[in-house]
């Protein structure tokens, strides 16, 4: 038994098997079923025009397009901001040009040397206690 704090309404809740506790996995799959009747009645709906329409929050309509619960395919212009830029994408978490952002930055990233360590001077190997260099009171 895992428990954590409801990021949401700061609950304390067992997260073996929900990220949110069961209020609010209540309140949200409402929300959902808000969000589905709206988009199955409006097919040619934004995600902007169903958040004002089910006063559904954006980054709640992104997170059920993300989990497959609302499916694109018969929704076209439902489209959600890329995690990058926020310019709208259909799939994944960022657009073409974030993704060959990211590429482009670990490939360089990959080829970069590693920095050198510092090389201990020579004649610089004096270690331990040198009890004879204190002066005597």
């Amino acid at each position: 038994m895992a428990l954590s704090n409801c990021p949401r309404c700061g609950r304390l809740f067992d997260n073996t098997f929900k990220d949110i506790c069961q209020q609010c996995t209540h309140e949200e799959e409402q929300y959902y079923q808000k969000v589905r009747k709206y988009v199955k009645e409006h097919k040619d709906c934004t995600i902007h025009e169903a958040s004002e329409a089910t006063d559904v929050p954006v980054k709640l309509i992104t997170r059920f397009i993300k989990q497959g619960r609302i499916n694109l395919k018969n929704n076209p212009n439902m489209l959600y901001p890329c995690e990058g830029c926020g310019a709208f994408i259909a799939a994944g978490r960022f657009c073409n040009s974030c993704m060959t952002d990211l590429q482009k930055g670990l490939s360089e990233a990959g080829k970069k040397p590693e920095p050198e360590l510092k090389k201990p001077r020579e004649g610089d190997n004096k270690t331990g206690y040198h009890f004879d260099s204190f002066k005597k009171r």
